[in-house]
């Protein structure tokens, strides 16, 4: 797969050295110390300043550009301070000619550490950039000095479902550098490099030192919280100033929710499929509300006030795996496989698409990798995801038995059954998370939080 670049539009930045005197000196001649500044001035049509994604061109007051002169083998150094218009307010120090000989001026203005690499090899939080420029100054005339992009861009879009939350997104590039005042050059060490996403660009990207990019230990151009590797290989160059952009199916590819909302609360691996938590409760018009109550294996639900007595109408009790599959319950008779079949799901009949009624693993990944806080005002549970940060509401829905409603105690109604009388559903007391156990009974009137879960 080749991917597509566009060449960086690079500014120029004018730097006018010019002597204070009209009375030249004699060529080569020694110049009075003190007698002849240096006048720098710089423009920049547009600005070269990288902003945070790395392509932007504004200037903030008060920055700062270090440039370098070499005279007759001797070299100085001053601070420019620009204001917000790039124009030049102070100069620290004033520097002078001291031979009328063409001087040699570098300058190089960059985010990154000489010593460290910790704020290269994870750009999550913000992009490096190193500009740099050198140029022969003639004495007395003007020069151009062009600061130019040392490093490349790469950017990944991933198409599908909320890409925006997958996690340790990463570049497979040279993870050490050098910074010369010239430039930067790199090293041969090799890893990934965590990515930042930008929501306007839709894409993760990272600021990378350019080079050969032949890949020959068999890893791949990007990976996926260290888990899912693209299938993506390059070999190429990259060069610096330029923006490559690749293209891969979502990891995390979008559920058929069939018009309803949901949250994605799990990304998916090579191994565990992405799962996604409806919003609201089945048969709620909002997260707040309660939905109605149903028996395990029934596809009809009830409200709380109805007098529908669950415990006289249970069809399920007393009914061992053998039994329910002989029923046309469930699909298998083990455990480890057994749920119930699409015509007594009630979240499937209802919703359609790729909805069902949560199964025993996906009520303990909840349980287990969630911060649950109750919410006394609304008395109900947000629980957020430590993967994803997302969060959902479960409402404090109590439970009936017979006919006959209580609130001290929850459960959610599971997909898969146990023993003669049980499911895995999810159970709590309000106001207590360490409650949280994954059963229940058959024969009880619960609320269902339907969910989707979708495979690589």
């Amino acid at each position: 797969m080749k991917p597509t670049y566009k060449t960086l539009i690079l500014a120029p930045a004018l730097l006018a050295l010019a002597a204070c005197s009209s009375d030249e000196p004699a060529e080569g001649q020694a110049l009075p110390e003190g007698k002849y500044p240096m006048e720098f001035s710089l423009s920049f049509a547009p600005q070269t300043r990288v902003a945070a994604d790395g392509m932007g061109c504004t200037w903030e007051d008060g920055e700062q550009i270090t440039i370098t002169v070499s005279q007759n083998g001797v070299e100085e150094t001053t601070t420019i301070t620009l204001d917000a218009d790039g124009k030049i307010v102070s100069y620290q120090p004033q520097l002078y000619w001291t031979s009328n000989k063409p001087a040699t001026v570098t300058a190089c203005y960059t985010n990154l550490d000489a010593t460290s690499t910790e704020n290269y090899t994870d750009q999550s939080q913000g992009l490096p950039y190193v500009l740099a420029g050198s140029a022969l100054a003639p004495f007395g005339k003007p020069v151009q000095l062009t600061l130019q992009h040392q490093l490349a861009q790469v950017r990944l879009k991933i198409s599908g479902y909320r890409t925006d939350t997958f996690t340790g997104v990463k570049f497979y590039g040279y993870s050490e550098y050098k910074i010369a005042d010239d430039g930067v050059t790199t090293g041969a060490a090799r890893g990934y490099i965590t990515m930042l996403y930008d929501k306007k660009l839709g894409c993760y990207m990272a600021n990378v030192v350019p080079g050969d990019l032949t890949i020959s230990d068999g890893s791949r151009l990007f990976s996926f919280s260290d888990v899912f590797k693209t299938d993506i290989t390059y070999n190429a160059k990259i060069e610096a100033g330029k923006v490559y952009t690749f293209d891969i199916a979502s990891p995390n590819p979008e559920p058929n929710l069939n018009g309803h909302a949901a949250v994605l609360m799990r990304n998916g691996t090579a191994s565990t499929p992405a799962l996604y938590v409806a919003t609201c409760n089945l048969g709620a018009s909002n997260p707040q509300s309660m939905g109605q109550y149903y028996m395990w294996g029934e596809i009809d639900g009830h409200t709380a006030g109805e007098g529908y007595n669950f415990s006289s109408n249970c069809k399920t009790e007393n009914k061992n795996l053998l039994d329910l599959h002989d029923l046309g319950y469930i699909s298998s008779t083990s455990e480890a496989k057994a749920e119930l079949l699409a015509s007594h799901d009630a979240a499937r009949r209802t919703l359609g698409g790729d909805w069902h009624t949560p199964r025993k693993e996906e009520f303990e990944w909840l349980k287990d990798n969630c911060d649950w806080t109750w919410n006394a005002s609304q008395y109900g549970f947000t629980i957020k995801s430590r993967e994803t940060n997302n969060t959902v509401f479960l409402p404090n829905s109590g439970h009936i038995i017979g006919n006959t409603h209580h609130s001290d105690q929850t459960c959610y109604l599971g997909s898969i059954p146990y023993g003669t009388a049980n499911q895995y559903g999810l159970y709590f007391i309000p106001n207590d998370s360490s409650s949280l156990m994954v059963t229940g009974f058959r024969s009880i009137g619960c609320q269902i939080r339907p969910v989707a879960s979708v495979s690589l």
